[in-house]
């Protein structure tokens, strides 16, 4: 029974002194130092939430490929990890994940000297126009310069952080950022930063952003659009046939059956008089073309009159 009792009790020390280290202290005893970290903040730039991006520096003489360990929030979304390759591309690569409390340790083999990290933190708080948004900083790598980035949502004011920002500049999509640096910072030392500003609107910076073309645009190019001036010579043009179809119809009309001796009555042409059908108009007896009186009841028939057109005033 005491034994068992002194085995709970030294199982009981053991565990509480493992909750007790720091996390990810026990796989990377010796941890690689970062030569720059510089953590970037886009608040509700193409998600309604916050964009958080890392850019890790190591030092020319780190051998490769570095085991680094990367402490970020446990409630995150989208998490991607990527290695700048020399000419500038990002390559996406692969780490593995470990829940430390509220923390998740990424675990990552880097091939080379800068690593890109950006996820989507859900933890923007919205309270009508206001925003509020918390960071915390958490590492178990020294680092030499730690700096904070904050690009300036669209259409919002009165951005404030805590820490104060350092520098405010215009950057090459025309919006404003401001900046914070903090200097070198310890393993284990903890870093905050608190942002508040206020926004009347729900529309992501994203969409307020110039769009502008990948190439040059000129007459060649597939896709195109006409511009204006053409559209409208191209309506003038189509204008101008259709009067001169229009004006060719009136004068075939009037040349060809407006102006034409020749009239129809009823279905009936009248054309020769004299070789019209009669008809007897008191027995109705049909007549040849010849005769001029009815062969039936001898009634002179009657011969119609040439039709003549009344002048219009």
């Amino acid at each position: 029974m005491k034994t068992r009792l002194l085995f709970l009790c030294l199982l009981t020390v053991l565990l509480l002194s493992g909750m007790a280290r720091q996390p990810g202290a026990a796989q990377m005893p010796n941890p690689i130092p970062f030569s720059a970290v510089k953590v970037s903040f886009y608040p509700e730039f193409n998600h309604p939430t916050m964009l958080v991006i890392y850019e890790i520096m190591l030092d020319e003489d780190v051998p490769l490929p570095a085991e680094l360990m990367v402490q970020v929030p446990l409630n995150v979304q989208s998490l991607e990890v990527y290695n700048r390759t020399k000419n500038g591309d990002l390559s996406l690569i692969n780490y593995e994940v470990s829940e430390t409390g509220q923390w998740q340790d990424l675990q990552i083999s880097s091939t080379s000297r800068e690593v890109r990290l950006e996820y989507y933190d859900l933890n923007l708080i919205k309270e009508d126009n206001r925003r509020l948004f918390d960071y915390h900083w958490l590492s178990i790598h020294p680092v030499d310069s730690l700096s904070f980035t904050i690009r300036q949502p669209f259409s919002a004011s009165s951005i404030q952080s805590e820490p104060p920002m350092d520098e405010t500049f215009i950057g090459q999509d025309n919006s404003e950022y401001h900046t914070k640096e903090l200097g070198a910072v310890q393993p284990g030392e903890l870093k905050t930063l608190t942002i508040r500003y206020t926004r009347d609107v729900s529309d992501l910076a994203s969409t307020a952003l110039k769009i502008e073309p990948a190439g040059e645009i000129d007459e060649n190019t597939p896709g195109r659009s006409a511009s204006p001036m053409s559209v409208v010579w191209w309506l003038v043009a189509g204008a101008v046939a259709l009067l001169l179809i229009v004006g060719l119809y009136y004068y075939w009309f009037q040349t060809n059956i407006a102006k034409q001796p020749e009239r129809t009555v009823q279905g009936v042409g009248i054309l020769n008089l004299e070789k019209q059908v009669i008809f007897c108009h008191e027995c109705g007896m049909r007549s040849r073309p010849e005769d001029s009186y009815c062969s039936n009841c001898g009634t002179e028939l009657r011969r119609p009159t040439q039709f003549t057109k009344t002048p219009r005033n």
